[in-house]
Order: C-alpha cells, then structure tokens, then sequence
C-alpha cells in the first residue's frame, strides 16, 4: 500500500498504513507523497519557495522506497528532518514515518501562528456532512468505527450517526451489545468484526444519566474514522442499555465528546487529544456551519475552515478554563440592562460555547427577565427591531481587545419547522450551570446558525485553546456543495475541490 501511494502518485493513498499521519486522501498538491504531509502540513503562498526546496530535498526518501530490502533505516532529508520505514509485523512495508527535529517543529509553530489571522488560507482536512435529527433541533454525522477488509482496503467496520458535542468528552457508539428493539432498527458497531478491536483494561461498566434518559455501556478500543482521517486504539463506550422514552423517537446513535481532558470519565484519553497527539491533522482545531432548515445539510470541518461557508475575518477568543469551551465575559447587554449581574450585584463572567446545546441559556435571574421582556409574538413583528433590541456579548479577543458579538432578534427569536407556524419565541432556556463551572451563559446550536464558530486547541498544551466567530455565509452554493459531496474529506469519498 505504501509503495502503491508513494510510487506511483495515485491521487488518494490506497490504503490507511501508506500514511503514519492519517493524511490518507488528502491532496495538498497534486503527485506529492503521502510522506512529506507533515512538512507541507502548514503549507502558505508566502513559504512557497522555502516548501519547495524542502519538497526537492526528499529525494532521499526514494532510496528508501525503491530498495525494499531496507527496514526500519532513515534518511536524512537535508532540511530539519528524516524519514525513515517501517516494517509490519509480517515483514511487509507497513509504515512512512517522516520525523522534523524540534528545531525545524519550532519554526513551522511560529510559521503557522503568524498566519493564525489569515485563517480562510486554511482548508478542512475532512468536511463531515450533518443532517437534522428527527425535525429536532439538533444534528449527527457520520463516524466510522472499527477495521474490515474489503477490496484489499482497510475500511470501517461500521458508519454510525453521532451527535459532535464540544459540550461533553466521552465518545459513545451504538454496538451489538444493545439488543432492544429500538438499537436493532440502527447501525450499529459489531466488536466480533472489527480486526483492530482491542479489550480496554477494566471491564467496568460506564452509565451516564441526563435529562431525558440515560446510557450503560462496555469500555473499549479501537480505530475510528473521521472522513478520510483514521485516529487509532481510541477509548470509547459500547452501548449497552438505553434508558429513556428519547431514545424511541430519537436516531440517536452515539455522542463524540470533543470536550477537554479534565471532563473525562476514569481518566479516559479524549478523542481530539488523540487527534493531536497522532498528529492526524495539520491544525488542531474544528469548525461548525449549521443550517435553519431540516431538509439542508450542515457540516463539522476537522482540521482547518471552509472560506465557503462564512465572511468576513474570524474573530479568535481565548478560552479561560479548559472543562467545557468557556470564555470570559465581560457584559451582556440588553440596550441599557445588564444581564450578567445577577439581583446581588454578583457578575456572571462566563460564556460556554456548546454544540450540544440547541438554545441559548441563561441563569435564572437573566432568563426571567428575557422571558418578561419578550413573550411569544408573531415573527413579523420583530423585523422592524421595535422593541427588540440585540443581544451584546462583550467579551475580549486574543488581543486583550474588546469585541462585541452582536446578536439581533431574528436570531434569539426563532420559529419552530413548521412553515405554518407564525409565532417566534425567545429562543432561551434556563440552565443553572455548577458553581465549579458556573454560573455561565451558554450559546448553543441556533446561534450557530448564524455564526460559523472555530473550536482551536493551539499546539494542544493547556492554556492554549481558543473559540472563533464570524458571520455564517448561507448560499445555494453552500448547499450544493454539502448535498453532492463537493468539499474536501467528505465521507462520500471526495478528496478535493471540484
């Protein structure tokens, strides 16, 4: 597989091992080895000419290659690195492993922090096409589990719908181990097929309960695929009950947590850590484009943005507390009222950003004093703005800068599915988040409606994480390109622009 890619320059890698960065399917220029992805990973028209020399400087890499009687040997690739290979336990060509010295990690670090501003020069590694679930306002994806032959080609072992949530950690799948009626009507993961499965070491049972149900399942471990990226021996809980009425009218599948370590149950490693660890992507972060109709795709993109789908410059905010995605809020502003002070004078200066969530939500004391002000109405009444001022968010920019995030009535009054329905209401909830993380405002998925939102991990040390904004582009175009499957990375086996 690794001499099929390397060799003679197919245009996606054959199969997952060609590539130890899962950079498998992904064109950065057209011809060029799998192997060099983590030079080019931080690709930027201004290093074009310092990339192409190092580019050149790979020849070494072809002695490797064409003498197939080397195992395990390296060569030095004349610009801050080697690459070397690896053999498989069956003595085959299993691996390409390309190593940057600390140095050379240093100066692309640097490289790529500069550019940080000129985000919509980085494209999605892999663009995950979600669809609504059940007229509800939520969404799943895909994600693939496991390992099957098929064809000579390692795939998934099963294609599940999961739930993406930056709002919990745990990564949920729906398994065989589930025998009630209502997990047989699902795809589900099957461990006895799965050639990469690996027992976890407990066997303790792992439950988790929430507002309407509740799951058990089995821990284990295995590879997981993200479109055209495979992250490898993940912890993960089988499900093995389904707890609730939700789940009956649910296509609920499982949840990938894309929180942070500190939520972790028993000290679980969480997905997008392995992510960085693994060095599957060539930016540590993920973005989200939603829609406000059911019958329109919307999408998660791991690993960089989509120009495509938003306008205008992202505005980065640092995270202060790595737990859930929380920035630091400085007011929420209703015209002249301040809602983050509670009626003790107290401020609320927190402000989680939660797919997971479908509305936004407020503590007690400001979600009654929204609801007082703006009962159900008919939607035409709030396009002329009377009496319906925006929402202000004042919170601080990477810069230490103040930026107001602005959200107007139409996008904190909304409507239900129902095109008959006239009626907008206050599209808030209570919710009392724990004095540990709390009290916290949280902006949910319909504000993600409107503001395509950037979840960015940094180098992946802590203290170095991030949210970003900016105005959500809805056009046919978009719609197009998600429906068909025109975006780079897509599970539908597209690995570029067309």
């Amino acid at each position: 597989a690794a001499l099929s890619c390397a060799l003679r320059f197919v245009p996606a890698c054959r199969s997952r091992p060609a590539c130890g960065h899962g950079a498998c399917g992904l064109k950065v220029m057209r011809g060029i080895l799998c192997m060099f992805w983590p030079v080019v990973a931080f690709y930027h028209p201004e290093h074009e000419q310092q990339h192409t020399v190092v580019l050149k400087r790979h020849v070494k890499a072809f002695a490797l290659l064409e003498d197939t009687t080397l195992r395990n040997q390296t060569a030095t690739i004349g610009w801050g690195g080697s690459v070397s290979l690896r053999q498989d336990r069956e003595g085959k060509l299993g691996r390409i492993q390309s190593v940057l010295t600390a140095e050379t990690r240093r100066k692309l670090r640097s490289a790529r922090t500069r550019n940080h501003v000129m985000r919509e020069t980085e494209i999605a590694a892999a663009t995950l096409p979600l669809a609504n679930l059940g007229g509800l306002h939520q969404h799943s994806g895909p994600l693939g589990v496991g390992t099957k032959t098929f064809d000579e080609r390692e795939v998934a072992q099963a294609t599940i719908q999961v739930v993406f949530d930056t709002g919990s950690t745990n990564l949920w799948v729906a398994s065989t181990l589930c025998e009630s009626k209502t997990c047989k009507k699902r795809h589900r993961y099957d461990p006895a097929q799965s050639e990469s499965f690996l027992e976890a070491p407990t066997r303790r049972k792992i439950d988790v309960s929430f507002g309407t149900g509740g799951l058990v399942g089995a821990p284990a471990i295995d590879d997981f695929h993200v479109g055209p990226l495979v992250v490898e021996q993940q912890e993960f809980a089988m499900i093995e009950e389904e707890n609730g009425a939700v789940f009956e009218h649910l296509p609920f599948e499982g949840i990938l947590g894309l929180g942070f370590p500190a939520m972790a149950a028993d000290g679980a490693v969480p997905f997008f850590d392995n992510v960085m660890k693994q060095k599957v992507l060539r930016s540590n972060e993920f973005s989200f484009f939603f829609t406000d109709n059911p019958e329109e795709p919307s999408a998660a993109f791991f690993g960089g943005v989509d120009r495509r789908f938003f306008e205008g410059p992202i505005k980065m905010i640092p995270v202060t507390k790595e737990f859930y995605w929380t920035v630091h809020l400085e007011e929420l502003r209703l015209g002249d009222t301040l809602l983050n002070v509670d009626p003790f004078g107290k401020k609320v200066d927190k402000l989680i950003l939660d797919t997971g969530t479908t509305l936004f939500t407020a503590p007690g004391h400001a979600f009654d004093v929204l609801s007082e002000v703006f009962p159900p109405v008919d939607c035409e009444d709030i396009r002329d703005h009377s009496g319906y001022p925006d929402l202000v968010y004042v919170l601080r920019d990477s810069n230490g800068e103040p930026f107001e995030l602005r959200v107007p009535a139409e996008e904190y009054m909304v409507k239900s599915y129902d095109p008959r329905d006239r009626q907008c209401d206050l599209g808030f909830m209570e919710l009392n988040v724990g004095s540990e993380h709390g009290p916290a405002f949280v902006l949910g998925e319909v504000f993600m409606r409107h503001h395509y939102t950037v979840f960015n991990r940094g180098d992946g040390l802590p203290g170095n994480a991030s949210v970003g904004f900016a105005k959500a582009k809805h056009n046919n175009d978009n719609l197009y390109a998600l429906r068909y499957g025109h975006v780079v990375g897509t599970v539908a086996g597209h690995d570029q622009f067309h």
